[in-house]
C-alpha cells in the first residue's frame, strides 16, 4: 500500500491522489485502448477508499462545503459523542492530557544520518546528550551528524569530533519547544539542498529529537529506533491526512479526529518509558507510542502545514471527542476514568459508512463507531475520485489469490445493508478446482480488500467475462510441494523435483545461515531460497533458485529468533517471520522489509521448534509448534486468535527433522520429517495418519537442514 494515499490501510493524502490515479494498473490513455483479455476475467466494481469506518474524509469536505461545521460533522459519523478539553489536572469524569506524544520515525536502524538546517541567519546549535557526555554542535549550512550501531554499542561523530561506542541512548535537543524554533533536523537528505522541501524528505523542528536501543535493558539491542518526543499541538501541525486547501471547517474535524486518536492510542498503549513489561514492548517495537506512518497518523514533521491547516490546530487547540464508553485501562494512573474516542477515520466511503465490527472483523462494534449514511462522500462538489472503482483480475490470477487451481464462478452470498441503495458485498465465494475437485473458498468483503487489492471492502457486483474461442486448458497453481536440502556447514544448496531428479546443487549464504524457502515475489508461484543470519538479524532472499546475490536483503530479528515464512494476508505474496523463543512470541511481517510486524501471536503450546503453513486450505498460512521432547505438534488456524486448532503426537524418534509442505497439492499444508539416519522423508497427507504416504529415499546428508517448496509451478 502507498502510504502517501492512506492511513489505516486507507487515508487520503489528496496532495498525490490525483497524480496517482493517473498511473493506476489497467488504467490506459484514451487514446490507447488495453489489448483484449486472452482468458477470462472477473471485473470487482464498488465504492470508497479505506477501511470505511469512523469518518469519511471526502465526506468531512463534502458536509463542509454545505455549510456544516466541524461540529455537525464529527457528530454525524462518531454517534452519541461529546467534544472535551484534555486538561492537564482533571478530576473525576473529566479527560486528562496524556503529555507529550513519543513518536516512531524509524526502527531497528543501524545507521542515520541527521542534517541541520539553520532556518533563521542566526547562529544556532543542536546539543547531542548520552549519559555524562555532551556536546553543542554549530547548526551549520550542510553539517551532518551521523549515528551508527555496533556489536559494541552505539557510536556518533561530526567534523572534529567522534564518540567510541557506548549506550544507543543518544537526547538531541535545540529550541524544538519554543514558539519558533531555528533548527530543522533532516533525517532522509533526499538532495544536496538543505531546504526540506523535496518530496519524501523528513524534517524536524519541533520537540526533542531521540535515539534509544531496540531491546530493553538487560536485552541483546541489534540496532536502534529514532523517535521525536513532542507537544501534542506541535505534533498535529506536522501530520498530513487531508489536503491543506480543504475548506476550513473540514480541516478542524480532521484536526480533532487526529488529536483524539493520538490521545486515545497515547493512553492504550502507554509511554515507552520506565521498566514495565508494557513499556519494554513499546521499547522493542519501537521507543513509540504512535507510529509516523500509515499504521497510525500520517505525521510528515516540519514544513508542511500551510496556515489554514494550523489555524484549524489552534482553533481547536486542546478538544479531543469524548464518549462516557471510552475509559482508561486497568495499567492506566486513571484506570477508569474517561480517554479520548478512538476516531478512526479513512479517505471516503461508497455512501455508507461500514461497523468497526463489520471493518475490522472484531464482531463488535460499540455504539459511537456504527455505520452511518454518507452521501456527501460520493457528491460531485467532494471532488472524490473513488466515489465508484473497478479492478479487473485474471482467471489465473485471481485462482492464486484465493488458494485455488481454477475459478469458474464468483458469487456474492451475503449483504450488508441488503435491499438498499447502499448494500454491499459481506461474504463472497469462489468456485472452482483444487487438485482435481470441485472446491470453494469463502472471504469476507474486508478479507478482499486486501487479498485481491481492491479500494476498500465496499464491493457492489462481480462480472465475470470469457473472451470468444477460450478454451480451458487447465493450470492456475497447486502443484504439489517437493523437498530439497541446504548445507548449513558450506551453504550448498540441493533441490529435487517432482519426477526425482536432483538438480546441480549451488552456493547460496555462508555457513551458519539458516535456510528459508517460500515464494517472494508472488508472481509465479516458485518457491525461492532465502537465508536467516542470526549473528546480524538479517534475512536474504533471492527470487531464483541458483548462485547469486540477494534480490531482498533487510533487517528482521535478533540472534535467538528462528525464521519461518508464509502468506500470512492471503495475498499471494509469502513474507517473513520469526519465532523468539525467550517469549514465545511470533512476529510476522506482510511485506519483506525491515519494518515492525504486521502480526504478533502467541501459541500456547509446548514446542520450540516453530511451523508454518495453511493448514485448513483456507488462503491464509497460520502458525504452529512442535515439541521434540513430548513428539507433539500444535497448530492454530488463526493468527489474531491463536488457538490450538490441530494437536497430536507424532510417532517422530529423537534425530528427526521436522518440515512442512502441501506434499499432495490440495491446498491444505501437513507435516512431515526428514530422518538423518534413514536419508529419507517421511511425508503425510493429513493429520490423522499413523505413518507416511510419500517416501522420499537417497536424498541428503545427516548433517544437511530440509526445506520444502514449489521449484516449478509448471
Amino acid at each position: 500500500m502507498n502510504s502517501f494515499l492512506a492511513a489505516h490501510a486507507g487515508r487520503w493524502l489528496g496532495i498525490v491522489l490525483a497524480v496517482a490515479l493517473v498511473y493506476l494498473p489497467g488504467v490506459a490513455a484514451a487514446d490507447s485502448p488495453p489489448d483484449p483479455p486472452s482468458e477470462p476475467t472477473f471485473t470487482f466494481t464498488g465504492g470508497g477508499y479505506g477501511h470505511g469506518t469512523g469518518m469519511s474524509q471526502y465526506g468531512a469536505q463534502g458536509q463542509a462545503l454545505t455549510g456544516h461545521t466541524w461540529q455537525q460533522i464529527l457528530r454525524t459519523y462518531f454517534t452519541g459523542i461529546g467534544f472535551a478539553f484534555a486538561r492537564t489536572e482533571p478530576v473525576s469524569g473529566q479527560i486528562g492530557d496524556e503529555g507529550p506524544v513519543w513518536v516512531g520515525l524509524d526502527q531497528n536502524l543501524t545507521h542515520q544520518d541527521i542534517r541541520l538546517v539553520p532556518l533563521t541567519a542566526d547562529p544556532h546549535y543542536v546539543r547531542v546528550t548520552r549519559g555524562a557526555d555532551q556536546v553543542d554542535v554549530f547548526a551549520g549550512a550542510s553539517v551532518t551528524m551521523s549515528f551508527d550501531f555496533t556489536p559494541a554499542g552505539c557510536t556518533f561523530s561530526v567534523v572534529g569530533l567522534e564518540w567510541p561506542a557506548g549506550p544507543c541512548d543518544f537526547e538531541l535537543e535545540w529550541d524544538g519547544w519554543d514558539e519558533s524554533p531555528t533548527v530543522a533536523l533532516d533525517t532522509t537528505l533526499v538532495d544536496d539542498d538543505p531546504s526540506c522541501d523535496q518530496p519524501g524528505e523528513r524534517c524536524y523542528s519541533r520537540g526533542t529529537l531521540l535515539i534509544r536501543p531496540n531491546a530493553p535493558a538487560g536485552e541483546t539491542a541489534t540496532g536502534f529506533h529514532l523517535a521525536v518526543r513532542i507537544d501534542m499541538e506541535d505534533y498535529l501541525y506536522g501530520l498530513l491526512e487531508v489536503p491543506y486547501d480543504w475548506d476550513p471547517q473540514a480541516l478542524a474535524a480532521q484536526a480533532v479526529a487526529g488529536r483524539s486518536y493520538a490521545a486515545n492510542k497515547q493512553a492504550l498503549r502507554g509511554s515507552p518509558e520506565g521498566s514495565t513489561e508494557r513499556a519494554k514492548t513499546r521499547q522493542r517495537l519501537c521507543w513509540c507510542e504512535l507510529y509516523d506512518s500509515t499504521v497510525d497518523q500520517y505525521y510528515a514533521g516540519w514544513g508542511r502545514g500551510t496556515s489554514a491547516w494550523l489555524e484549524a490546530v489552534d482553533s481547536t487547540a486542546g478538544l479531543v471527542i469524548y464518549h462516557p464508553a471510552v475509559v482508561a485501562p486497568e495499567f492506566h494512573p486513571r484506570a477508569g476514568q474517561p480517554i479520548a474516542v478512538p476516531t478512526f477515520y479513512s479517505s471516503s466511503s461508497f455512501g455508507h459508512t461500514e461497523d468497526s465490527g463489520v471493518a475490522f472483523g472484531s464482531g463488535f462494534t460499540p455504539s459511537y463507531l456504527v455505520g452511518v449514511p454518507d452521501p456527501w462522500s460520493v457528491a460531485p462538489e467532494a471532488g472524490n475520485p473513488l466515489a465508484t472503482w473497478k479492478k479487473v483480475i485474471t482467471r489465473r490470477d485471481l485462482a492464486r489469490l484465493v488458494g485455488l487451481d481454477t475459478v469458474d464462478d464468483v458469487a456474492i452470498i451475503s449483504w450488508l445493508r441488503p435491499g438498499t441503495d447502499h448494500q454491499s458485498a459481506y461474504q463472497v465465494t469462489f468456485s472452482g478446482t483444487n487438485g482435481g475437485q470441485p472446491a470453494t473458498r469463502t472471504r469476507y468483503a474486508r478479507q478482499l480488500r486486501s487479498q485481491l487489492g481492491l479500494f476498500s471492502m465496499q464491493i457492489t457486483g462481480v462480472e465475470k467475462f470469457v473472451p470468444d474461442g477460450w478454451i480451458d486448458t487447465g493450470g492456475g497453481g497447486g502443484a504439489p510441494d517437493q523437498v530439497g536440502m541446504h548445507d548449513p556447514s558450506s551453504g550448498r544448496w540441493h533441490i529435487r523435483d517432482a519426477d526425482g531428479t536432483v538438480r546441480a546443487g549451488f552456493y547460496y549464504g555462508i555457513p551458519g545461515d539458516s535456510p528459508i524457502t517460500c515464494d517472494w515475489d508472488g508472481l509465479d508461484g516458485v518457491s525461492t531460497v532465502g537465508l536467516y543470519r542470526s549473528t546480524s538479524g538479517f534475512m536474504y532472499l533471492r527470487d531464483s533458485n541458483d548462485f547469486g546475490v540477494a534480490d531482498k536483503d533487510f533487517f528482521f530479528g535478533i540472534p535467538e529468533d528462528l525464521p519461518i515464512c508464509g502468506d500470512w494476508d492471503g495475498n499471494g505474496t509469502e513474507t517473513i517471520g520469526i519465532f523468539r523463543p525467550s517469549n514465545r512470541t511470533f512476529y510476522l511481517t506482510n511485506t519483506n522489509r525491515t519494518k515492525f510486524a504486521d502480526e504478533e501471536a502467541i501459541l500456547k503450546a509446548p514446542g520450540t521448534v516453530p511451523l508454518a503453513g495453511d493448514w485448513n486450505g483456507d488462503g491464509y498460512d497460520t502458525v504452529g509448534l512442535y515439541d521434540p521432547v513430548s513428539r507433539t505438534v500444535s497448530l492454530t488456524n488463526s493468527l489474531t486468535d491463536p488457538t490450538i486448532d490441530i494437536s497430536y503426537a507424532y510417532n517422530t524418534i529423537p534425530e528427526d527433522k521436522i518440515i512442512t509442505g502441501d506434499w499432495d497439492g490440495d491446498g491444505r499444508d501437513t507435516v512431515g520429517v526428514f530422518r538423518p539416519q534413514d536419508g529419507a522423508f517421511y511425508l503425510r497427507d493429513n493429520f490423522v495418519m499413523e505413518y507416511s504416504n510419500h517416501t522420499i529415499e537417497f536424498f541428503g546428508e545427516p548433517h544437511w537442514t530440509p526445506v520444502a517448496g514449489v521449484w516449478d509451478a509448471g
